[in-house]
Order: C-alpha cells, then sequence, then structure tokens
C-alpha cells in the first residue's frame, strides 16, 4: 500500500476503514477462489465469467477494478446465509417501502448500526445472523454496553435495531436464527447500571427559570435582530426548533369574532436532515398530533410582524437579512447558547425553551386537553413526565413550602 493512499485512509472514519478493511479481505478470498480465467482482450476489455447455473454468465469490464468489483458482488449476495449488513440493508428497505419511515428514521438508526455492528472489537456486521450463537450474541450487546457506557435510550436503540433484524431474517427471509424477544426477555442486561451512566443533570440545566427568561426577553426585545426574535417566538409558543425555524409568516392568523381579537399560529412544517447532511422543510411535523393550530399571544403575533418588516419578501418568517437563506434549527440554538454565555446564565439548549413553555401552561391551566394540543403531544403524560420541572427560583420556593406547611 502506497502512502498516498495510506494517508487518504488515514483521513476516514474509523467505521469505513473497518468496512473497507473487511470488504478487502473478503475480495481476496472470492479471488482466490474464482474458478475462471480473467483476461484482457483485443477489445481492451477484461472478460470472466461468473459460476452462475445452469450456464456461467459471461462478463467483462473496462478496468480490473471493475471486474473485481463485479465478483465481489455476485459472491457476497450468493451467500445462502446473510450477514447482519445484508439483513440490516433489506430491513430498512421493508421499512421505508413498507412502513413509510422518514429520512430522520433512516439515518438514525443507520448510525446506531454503523456504530455498534461495524465496531472493530466484534464486526459484527459482516457475521452470518444464522451462525451467532444466543451466548455469542449476549457477550456482544454486554460489550457494547460496557464499552460505550450505554444509558437506557441508547440501549433502546440497539435493541431495537437488533429485534428488527432478527424478527425480519426470521419472516422474511426464513432464516434459522433464535427467538430475539425470548432472548432479551430471558436476561438481564442491567438497565439500574445503565441509569447510572445516565449524565445527571440539575434543575439548574434542564429548564429556564423565570428570572432567566426575563433577561433573555429584555437582551432579545433590545436587540431585535431576526434570530433574537425567533428565540422570542419560541418562548412564547412552545414550538420545536424544527418547527420554529420552517414557520411561514402565512402561519400567524389574526381573528376578530363578536367584537373580540384572537391570535393563532399554524404548525403543520418541521425541519428535516438528509443523508447527505442537507436542510430542508418537509410538510409534516415530528409526529402526527404535532399539526396543530395553536392560541398564541399578541406578543407573540407582533414579533411575527417585526420580523415580515425586516424581511419582507422572504419565503420563510425568519431568514436572513436579505431574506435568501432560511435560519435553521442548529443556527437558533447556537444563537441561544450565546445569549446564555453573554448574560451568564447556564448554557441551555432550545429544547428548555419548550420545557419552560409546557412548565408554565401546567402550572396554570386545569385543562390538559388544552395543553397537549398547545404542545403536539398526543398524551398528557408525555408532557407532564418529559417536560414539567420547576422554573422558580430559591426564594419562591422557599416562600412558597413555608406558605404550604403554614396551612396545617
Amino acid at each position: 500500500m502506497d502512502n498516498e493512499t495510506m494517508m487518504e485512509l488515514a483521513k476516514m472514519p474509523e467505521m469505513e476503514r473497518n468496512k473497507m478493511f473487511r470488504k478487502r479481505k473478503l475480495l481476496e478470498k472470492y479471488m482466490r477462489e474464482h474458478p475462471y480465467k480473467i483476461s484482457l482482450q483485443s477489445d481492451g476489455r477484461y472478460h470472466t465469467y461468473l459460476p452462475t447455473k445452469p450456464n456461467r454468465t459471461h462478463i467483462s469490464k473496462k478496468t480490473m477494478d471493475e471486474i473485481k468489483e463485479a465478483i465481489f458482488e455476485f459472491n457476497f449476495n450468493k451467500d445462502s446465509s446473510p450477514t447482519f449488513e445484508k439483513v440490516f440493508a433489506l430491513y430498512i428497505k421493508e421499512n421505508i417501502d413498507v412502513a413509510g419511515w422518514s429520512e430522520a428514521t433512516e439515518i438514525r438508526y443507520t448510525n446506531i448500526f454503523n456504530k455498534f455492528y461495524y465496531d472493530d472489537e466484534f464486526n459484527m456486521a459482516y457475521e452470518k445472523i444464522e451462525e451467532i450463537t444466543e451466548a455469542e450474541l449476549y457477550i456482544f450487546i454486554k460489550t457494547m454496553i460496557r464499552k460505550y457506557k450505554l444509558t437506557i435510550k441508547a440501549f433502546q436503540g440497539l435493541r431495537t435495531i437488533t429485534k428488527g433484524m432478527y424478527i425480519y431474517a426470521k419472516s422474511e427471509i426464513n432464516a434459522n436464527v433464535f427467538s430475539i424477544s425470548q432472548f432479551f426477555k430471558d436476561r438481564d442486561f442491567h438497565m439500574k447500571a445503565m441509569k447510572a451512566n445516565s449524565k445527571k443533570h440539575s434543575e439548574e440545566e434542564m429548564i429556564f427559570s423565570d428570572k432567566e427568561y426575563e433577561m433573555i426577553r429584555g437582551y432579545c426585545l433590545e436587540n431585535l435582530y431576526i434570530q433574537n426574535i425567533g428565540i422570542l417566538i419560541a418562548f412564547e409558543t412552545g414550538v420545536r426548533i424544527g418547527e420554529l425555524s420552517s414557520l411561514e409568516y402565512s402561519d400567524f392568523l389574526k381573528i376578530i369574532e363578536d367584537g373580540e381579537v384572537y391570535y393563532y399560529m399554524n404548525v403543520s412544517k418541521t425541519e428535516t436532515r438528509s443523508k447527505e447532511h442537507s436542510y430542508k422543510v418537509k410538510d409534516n411535523t415530528k409526529t402526527e398530533a404535532g399539526v396543530r393550530k395553536i392560541v398564541i399571544s399578541e406578543f407573540a403575533y407582533d414579533l411575527a410582524q417585526k420580523a415580515r418588516e425586516i424581511n419582507p419578501n422572504g419565503e420563510y418568517l425568519l431568514m436572513t437579512q436579505n431574506g435568501t437563506v432560511r435560519q435553521r434549527g442548529g443556527y437558533l440554538n447556537k444563537r441561544l447558547y450565546r445569549i446564555c454565555d453573554k448574560l451568564g446564565i447556564v448554557k441551555k439548549s432550545s429544547h428548555k425553551m419548550r420545557r419552560y413553555y409546557a412548565t408554565s401552561l401546567l402550572n396554570e391551566i386545569n385543562d390538559e386537553s388544552l395543553i397537549k394540543e398547545q404542545m403536539g403531544h398526543s398524551d398528557i403524560a408525555t408532557t407532564r413526565g418529559y417536560y414539567y420541572f420547576c422554573n422558580k427560583g430559591l426564594k419562591e420556593r422557599r416562600d412558597a413550602i413555608n406558605k404550604a406547611l403554614n396551612k396545617r
């Protein structure tokens, strides 16, 4: 291997190098076992045969590399006992075609597969699924848990794709594999230990306090740029950051009925990332319940008008000053981090604005159906379980506790 090739390999991600080295080893094996001569003939092309049945198949390619690739593909695909790599590809394709998986879901599961199944300690992706015993799979999963210090959420991702591959292999290609559901039921993967792996966050890191919101609100109003308007709209409406960056001016509505003025906002789109790492707006939200028409404050409506004044011709509400580039969710998140740093606030992600909004609703509204509609949740348990935090300062907490105890 020449120095230039070695330098290129060094630049590649580790998983990609592992895949390439494994493919090279398989190709060497297939070339040793190839039963026919490869010849460069007068037409300037390389010729050989593939051992198909009942008759061999003639192939010709422009280069030796192309011939080798054809031999590799033939041998790799004809193997009656598929590898995890092959089963995963089929499993993903099936769910995209039949179950309608989104591109984001495909990317998420592919990243999980790449991380664990191409791990260089096992290279499990290249093992034949029928040949792996329950004991071997158990050792593999336990090692991944220990090596990567998996949280419960990360373990659930690994379990999901593993179960999916085994169920697909058994039901769709009649592979002789053990019951994966029983496998996970029979074994203890020490979920308590995984909880210990989860990073512990203080209340201060999980949600913005009322005081922090007032500080951010004041700063953004004094510096009313397009990104700061977006931050304020997120606080006022509780939308997800991808939904925020996909809003259009026409999504903000002002309705006068019986002399009363009502303000609404339509949420029907979100930002998604493609496999090529480009970002685009898609015509649906994260979940079915996410498509919603929510009540908003006059302040939120006025913010949308101000954004429109800054970008009168922009396709989306939040665009660069010249109205040519949409403000991606990632840009808005980074802007929030910078504001936190400037104000001396513990740095928090945009999702903590959504938690602040949910907590404000839960503290003041008894109608749970209204709250889940505003949040875009199908179940109020999701709102209470993942979005409800104490956003009061120490003095407010102390006074509330003392007030409650004094009533006894």
